[in-house]
């Protein structure tokens, strides 16, 4: 081959070779499974993230299937805990991603991003979720009518209290129950418990939470007992409709009975959380606690608790919840039953 031709050859090979790669200058959206989407990104909003391209037009990918995206240009960005950023988005290898502001790199992931738009454009429009999840305080009041088998076999009237707080950082709840069981008209057991449970999340869905739980029981003739426990959480699926959480940790538990006895052990804290929204109006709940005591494995306290939770009317404010409560106790004090199962019928007023 000529010299020539071998020179315009070398020259061609190059410009052939930026020619087939994408351009630097497009938006790149990763997803959960693989894929990679380039064109721009024009917003984010509701939960689902829209990619301009010049191939397929329009490309809406839902945000809980996308695992990162960068930008070429600057995005204003909200996140739901209320941050607001202005820049490139850069991908981080660890996951996630992050915008360099002057005050130093903002990181998050696509759970925490609410919305997203172009500068100088109308900001998009913020879900329900992202406002609930913006940090404020959400109370929950209810009233049931139960029926009980176990250590007594009878019907109860339950009080209810629940307050929370959460962002996708972090989950913060107060609760309290009073329950006051008759049997034959007469009151036979009088039921209290308060606890505050804490989860941060500090490394994607790897975290950390701390728990309080005391309880009295006449019907059990528990004079009162202490639950602490603390250790890593886990969360395994987060989405707009379903959460599965996954708890490990270490506890220490004290029990004092009326008729004078009383235990202590340190155990493990093992629990599973599940909440799914399977319809606009419907959510279901499973909750499963088990401590073990580490001295002898023999003597355990199982905890479960599931519940379907309808809306009542059209109001956004008034639920029914249906829900069945099973706490089982390996070792009981003398002369008490070692599972207590409960039924109930819950009305739910919500407000924040």
């Amino acid at each position: 081959m000529p010299l020539s031709s071998c020179f315009r050859v070398c020259l061609f090979l190059p410009v052939l070779f930026l020619g087939l790669r994408p351009s630097a200058s497009a938006d790149v959206v990763r997803t959960g499974d693989g894929a990679c989407l380039t064109g721009r990104v024009a917003a984010v909003a509701d939960g689902v993230v829209q990619l301009e391209t010049t191939y397929a037009g329009t490309v809406k990918v839902v945000l809980d299937q996308v695992a990162c995206f960068e930008t070429a240009s600057s995005l204003e960005l909200t996140l739901k805990d209320g941050t607001r950023v202005t820049g490139p988005v850069v991908a981080v290898e660890t996951g996630g991603m992050r915008v360099w502001t002057e005050g130093g790199p903002v990181a998050f992931s696509t759970a925490q991003l609410a919305t997203a738009w172009p500068p100088g454009r109308a900001p998009a429009p913020v879900s329900k979720k992202s406002v609930a999840e913006s940090g404020v305080w959400a109370y929950e009041l209810g009233v049931d009518l139960a029926g009980k088998e176990g250590n007594a076999e009878e019907s109860s009237q339950r009080l209810s209290v629940r307050a929370l707080r959460k962002n996708p950082n972090y989950k913060l709840q107060l609760y309290a129950t009073h329950e006051a069981s008759e049997k034959s008209g007469e009151q036979v057991g009088d039921e209290q418990i308060a606890g505050i449970d804490f989860s941060c999340c500090w490394r994607g869905v790897l975290g950390w939470y701390a728990r309080l739980e005391l309880e009295q029981d006449d019907s059990e003739g528990l004079d009162l007992r202490t639950v602490s426990a603390v250790g890593l959480s886990y969360r395994l699926i987060e989405t707009e409709r379903r959460e599965l959480e996954a708890r490990t940790g270490l506890s220490y538990r004290t029990e004092e009975y009326i008729a004078g006895e009383s235990e202590q052990s340190v155990g493990l804290d093992l629990a599973v959380h599940h909440a799914w929204q399977f319809s606009q109006w419907g959510k279901m709940a499973n909750h499963l606690t088990y401590i073990p005591s580490l001295e002898d494995t023999a003597d355990y306290r199982l905890i479960h608790d599931s519940s379907v939770q309808i809306p009542l009317g059209k109001s956004d404010n008034w639920d029914l919840r249906l829900g069945l409560t099973n706490d089982f106790s390996s070792m009981p004090a003398t002369g008490r039953e070692r599972l207590d199962t409960t039924y109930y019928t819950r009305v739910v007023l919500k407000w924040q």
